[in-house]
């Protein structure tokens, strides 16, 4: 198998897995959790409180599609029809929005190398991850109440990712494109 098979299998493998663990929670809990304290934050503590993102329809048949097949061997094919989906879905945003750790646009399209303005209105910091969890790689720590452009680190170039918000649960999925 060549390397680039493999990152494309390894990705694909940690993508499985932040949609499962969202499909779980949003199934075991009846959607995102309601919180009565400041966003993002447990009640009389400045711990922040993982919520499960609120996803559309598009990014929902994506995520189940995506669930079925993760128990099941991954044909080449099945990667195309997937990143089909999921570039069908992705939103192209000049802002995302990690609020509450919860990502707005739920999947964001982002040309490598170019800059985006990342959102934060809670009074905690966030800090987006991704990776598997012996090579975590922070795409980018968004400080409390603060809107800054930056540019994400993306070490492996194009590609999707599923990232974590505060390593409490999935966030969001980046589709990156190579920039022009």
């Amino acid at each position: 198998m060549k390397t680039t098979q493999k990152t494309i299998l390894a990705i694909l493998v940690i993508a499985i897995l932040v949609v499962g663990y969202l499909l779980f929670n949003k199934l075991s809990t009846g959607g995102p959790a309601s919180n009565p304290a400041p966003s993002g934050q447990n009640p009389g503590t400045s711990t922040p409180v993982y919520k499960a993102p609120t996803v559309s329809k598009a990014t929902a048949d994506v995520l189940k599609q995506l669930s079925t097949s993760a128990s099941q061997s991954i044909t080449p094919q099945q990667i195309k029809d997937y990143s089909d989906k999921v570039a069908a879905v992705a939103v192209t945003s000049p802002v995302l929005d990690v609020t509450g750790c919860t990502a707005t646009p739920n999947v964001l399209k982002y040309n490598d190398k170019t800059t985006v303005t990342v959102q934060n209105k809670d009074t905690v910091a966030h800090t987006l991850t991704y990776g598997p969890s012996d090579k975590v790689v922070t795409l980018y720590s968004a400080p409390a109440q603060s809107v800054k452009s930056v540019t994400l680190n993306i070490l492996s170039g194009p590609g999707i990712y599923g990232y974590l918000c505060d390593k409490q649960g999935p966030a969001g999925m980046l589709l990156v494109v190579a920039s022009q």
